[in-house]
């Protein structure tokens, strides 16, 4: 809309304006100039205002009638300036600042000539920039005050697009009604046309809508066009004519911009999506969503966008729209529903950790949504999925207790049965996902108290043969065999229910641990057919894990046939040496107990295959050895084991048992860790002959330590001091134990036990070194630096372990740096440079150190240079701001001091370091350089930046107190004063409190000397 213009009934004021001006220019003034610098008597003052405003210059106009009113506002004028203020403000669109122009002037001047004028204004401003309800109050106002004013024409569209605000569109359609009827040829007819459209269809006269909005489409483009046809396209759209839909819609995204065609974008995506045209409605949305837009239709957007993109598989863009739908939108009633289709399809994705991060968000955010149920149980799968088994049992127990089934409105118990099916589908569901929850705790009577409820309550066949699997598992691993039995054999007849849900490892381990419960049970024959089923899996490894526990099993229980064919199948030619082997050697045990002329030629193939094999244990155990010097791990493993096996009750079974735990733990390997466990844990246990139970114990501790047990690895260690204080692993196990404690804040304890061990008869120097390098880093906690350095200086000189001795050299190098002495720390930092022999991790701190030494040597230049090398060597280190500002101040000390600005505000704007101490300095930096240059202005503003961005009370200090020195050479001796007092306020207790009180004395003497009129 055209903004107003005053009108000819203002011409005799406009020659009063004229008059006024030609005043002035006759004696010289110039319009030119700003008002701020002129000093007129007001009819002048007022006459160049106006003449600002009849040549349009509205921000000169502004500033003159503001000045204007400030300066007279007792004179006639003020009050027409007061209003003019307003005019000049609305032709630049800035209606926030001519609303409160207009209401001063009504406030004092109600009846005066612009009353009317300024009444429309006020309404046309509240309603420009939103206030709905000061613009439906004044307009109305002045509709009913001045019916016949010629802005009437204006009023009723505003007052009419009002009411469509406020959901009122009846009387919304009585304004535009009577625009139209007033004003047929008014430039605002084609809105009010579209404003009745809206009123109308907001009211279900589609059709009549559809008349005026077609009429305003068909006219010339203009903003009313484009709206015309969004509403055109919707209506069809939800009429299902998507053909019109798409034509109206297209031209609309052509007609508008910003929201609205973002709206049209957003309602034609909606139509491609209708006609299954999916990738048309996503490359759409992915245009629109870059718009501002509103927020119910910016949500509507993102989420209809995300269904399109998931049916075409496009999972990456439905997931980062409904990300940001999420975070934009929280509180929009499609959250939740977004929120489900993300977790929906982040399941899909196996990141289980992230589900459950975003179920508990929903938990907490949604927890009245219709989808909290079923959200709920998807973290519960989540959990299960990762482990938490905790959180699997927690999760199941709360959706079972906060929707309970079982019980009438009277209380009395409620049979199953006699629940609707959905409920007990549910119910036993949510049982059955708990029970798996308890299996993982290894809480198996739990678990089938779940199941049982859950068999109960369920009436599907896949949910049946799960229910038989987990039972089955329950009482397997409860040592109930009997009872495990036919719910396995009903599993694996009727696993085919599960459409697939069960893997082909889960059918396996079935088939296994049902033919152990057979094995358990005693029930030989069962155990044949049961190893039948089990050969047709194709999981391997799983079937001769099995056949091995069972030929065992069946070779103690002296069933000599049934281990002969189970050990039989271990050596056929499909399986690996390994596994051959292993038959092999079970084989021999059969035959060995008891001989035949069948076993000859089978021992002549063992020999020749496997010749560490041997029935002597000596003669075993020399080969074990042997394969040990050959540097064949496994083999020799594997020979002590069967030592230790053949040969249990004699002493050779324990010494080899500990040559396998050591070898085993060398070798490493989470499967060779776990089995060294095992043998370690025998030979403690065992009751024959013992000679080295304090390197048992030790060795323990560190399988232990690598299976990633170090709680129970400590636990070994603290009993092999307390048990074995002459052991040569005495020294290493109370270094361990001191470390943790150290870590764990027992920090006396961790004392105590290091000086036990330096006084130790029997320590080792390399477990000496590593006591004093960590006793070192307590000192450097505690910022003990002599006593750094002296325990530097004897890591240094035991020279036990290269590593170790750089980073004490670095250590004894830091100490000296924080020492202050810094020629020696120098040479320190220096050495290792040239050496090169330190860690990544210590090397940039190497090199800033030494840039820090050489600048506190004043070698500035040598600094800068060192500092650079740094920078492009260590592009990655946080602290590379340190770097910057050692070239800053490099560049200070040369004398370049716009070169160092630059890079103190590098470091100023650095992401690591805009929050450090080095920054505060930086900033301080450029004000003193601002300060020498006797720049005090910009000094004092680089002085007020440290006092306000920056927390370190020295800086803040320095900086203010500067600043008061630069007030004082500008003459501001109040402000100098001010701030002086401000350092004895806030920093009372800092160094430089005592010169801020003495400068306080002498700025607050001169600030009493009258001071001279300055002249503008």
């Amino acid at each position: 809309m055209t903004h107003l213009r005053p009108t000819k009934k203002h011409s005799k004021r406009r020659q009063i304006y004229s008059t006024c001006l030609a005043g002035c220019l006759a004696i010289g003034v110039s319009f030119t100039s700003s008002p701020v610098l002129l000093g007129q008597n007001p009819e002048t003052e007022y006459a160049l205002a106006a003449g600002f405003y009849a040549r349009q210059q509205w921000d000169l106009s502004a500033e003159a009638f503001e000045l204007f009113i400030a300066d007279h506002p007792g004179t006639p004028q003020a009050l027409a300036a007061h209003f003019f203020l307003g005019e000049a403000h609305v032709q630049q669109n800035n209606f926030a600042a001519a609303y409160p122009a207009y209401q001063r002037y009504l406030n004092l001047y109600p009846e005066g000539e612009f009353s009317s004028r300024a009444t429309f204004r006020l309404g046309e401003c509240a309603y420009r920039t939103g206030n709905t309800k000061a613009a439906l109050k004044t307009l109305e106002a002045f509709v009913a005050d001045f019916p016949n004013h010629d802005l009437i024409e204006y009023a009723l569209p505003y007052l009419g697009e009002l009411r469509l605000k406020r959901s009122e569109p009846q009387l919304a359609q009585a304004a535009f009604e009577a625009a139209l009827k007033h004003y047929p040829g008014s430039n605002l007819s084609n809105q009010s046309r579209l404003g009745l459209a809206k009123s109308l269809q907001s009211q279900g006269s589609i059709e009549d809508a559809l008349r005026l909005f077609t009429f305003v489409a068909a006219a010339p483009d203009s903003e009313f066009t484009g709206q015309a046809n969004l509403q055109l396209g919707v209506i069809k759209f939800k009429q299902n004519d998507f053909d019109a839909a798409r034509n109206y819609l297209r031209r609309s995204m052509s007609q508008n911009t910003g929201a609205l065609k973002a709206e049209a974008g957003y309602w034609l995506s909606r139509t491609e999506m209708a006609t299954d045209n999916q990738a048309a409605a996503v490359k759409l949305i992915d245009a629109m969503s870059a718009f501002d837009l509103p927020e119910d239709l910016g949500c509507m957007m993102l989420f209809d966008g995300a269904v399109a993109a998931t049916k075409i598989e496009d999972n990456a863009t439905a997931m980062r729209w409904l990300a940001v739908l999420r975070s934009k939108y929280p509180q929009h009633h499609l959250a939740d529903e977004a929120a489900l289709l993300e977790l929906n399809l982040i399941q899909k994705t196996g990141d289980n950790r992230r589900v459950v991060e975003l179920a508990d968000a929903f938990a907490s955010n949604f927890s009245d949504s219709p989808h909290a149920l079923p959200i709920a149980e998807m973290a519960g799968r989540s959990y299960y999925a990762t482990g938490d088994f905790e959180n699997t049992v927690g999760t199941y127990r709360r959706l079972l207790e906060d929707h309970p089934t079982n019980f009438n409105a009277d209380g009395s118990s409620l049979e199953a049965a006699q629940i609707s099916a959905d409920t007990r589908k549910q119910r036993a569901t949510w049982l059955y996902l708990k029970s798996l929850g308890h299996l993982g705790l290894k809480q198996y009577r739990d678990a089938v108290e779940e199941l049982n409820l859950a068999d109960a309550y369920n009436e599907d066949a896949k949910l049946s043969a799960l229910i038989d699997l987990g039972l089955a598992t329950a009482y397997f691993n409860d040592q109930q065999f009997s009872l495990a039995v036919p719910r396995y054999r009903s599993f694996l007849a009727n696993h085919d229910a599960t459409d697939g849900s069960v893997s082909p490892a889960e059918l396996t381990r079935s088939a296994c641990e049902l033919t152990i419960c057979f094995n358990e049970l005693k029930q030989w024959d069962e155990v044949r057919s049961g190893f039948e089923i089990m050969k047709s899996s194709s999981d391997l490894k799983r079937v001769n894990e099995t056949t091995q526990y069972l030929a065992e099993q069946a070779f103690e229980a002296d069933q000599e046939q049934l281990a002969t064919e189970l050990y039989a199948y271990m050596t056929a030619d499909h399986q690996d040496q390994t596994i051959q082997s292993q038959g092999l050697a079970g084989l021999a045990w059969v035959y060995m107990e008891s001989p035949s002329d069948e076993a000859t030629p089978f021992f002549g193939r063992l020999i020749d295959q496997y010749p560490d094999s041997s029935f002597s244990s000596k003669a075993t155990m020399a080969h074990a050895k042997y394969l040990e010097s050959q540097n064949d791990p496994d083999g020799a493993i594997e020979v002590y084991s069967m030592v230790a096996n053949r040969f249990d009750q004699m002493p050779i079974a324990n010494v080899a048992r500990l040559r396998q735990a050591n070898l085993m733990h060398r070798s490493g390997g989470q499967h060779n860790l776990e089995q060294a466990h095992h043998v370690l844990k025998d030979y403690l246990q065992s009751s024959t002959e013992k000679t080295a139970a304090d390197e048992a114990l030790y060795l323990l501790g560190w399988v232990m330590h690598d299976q990633g047990n170090a709680e129970q690895a400590l636990v070994r260690f603290e009993r092999l001091i307390a048990q074995f204080p002459d052991s040569k692993y005495w020294s290493d196990a109370a270094f361990r134990v001191s470390q943790h404690q150290l870590k764990n804040g027992q920090q006396d304890s961790a004392l105590a036990l290091m000086d036990q061990i330096l006084e130790h008869q029997q320590s080792p120097p390399e477990v000496l070194s590593r006591v004093r390098y960590l006793k070192s880093q307590i000192a450097v906690a505690d910022k003990d630096w002599a006593d750094v350095a002296d325990l530097m200086k004897a890591v240094i000189e035991d020279d036990v372990d290269e590593k170790l001795t750089w980073r004490a050299k670095y250590w004894l190098a830091e100490s000296q740096y924080q020492q202050k002495l810094y020629n020696q720390a120098s040479q320190g930092f220096a050495a290792i440079i040239s050496a090169n022999q330190i860690e990544r991790s210590l090397g940039p701190w190497v090199q800033l150190r030494m840039a820090q030494c050489l600048g506190k040597l004043q070698r500035w230049d040598d600094a800068g240079m060192v500092a650079n090398d740094a920078l492009h060597q260590y592009g990655d280190f946080e602290n590379d701001y340190q770097y910057v500002f050692v070239k800053a101040r490099s560049a200070e000390a040369k004398g370049l001091f716009e070169d160092a600005e630059e890079l103190y505000t590098q470091v100023i704007q650095s992401a690591n370091g805009r929050q450090s101490e080095t920054a505060a300095i930086a900033q301080w930096r450029i004000g003193e350089m601002h300060f020498h240059k006797e720049d005090f202005k910009t000094a004092i503003q680089a002085y007020y930046r440290v006092d306000s961005l920056y927390t370190f009370p020295q800086w803040r200090s320095a900086a203010v107190l500067q600043a008061g020195k630069c007030q004082e050479h500008l003459g501001n001796w109040k402000h100098a004063a001010k701030l002086y007092a401000q350092i004895l306020e806030k920093y009372p207790d800092s160094e430089l409190a005592k010169n801020a009180s003495q400068r306080l004395q002498l700025v607050n003497r001169l600030a009493e000397k009258p001071m001279q009129p300055q002249r503008r």
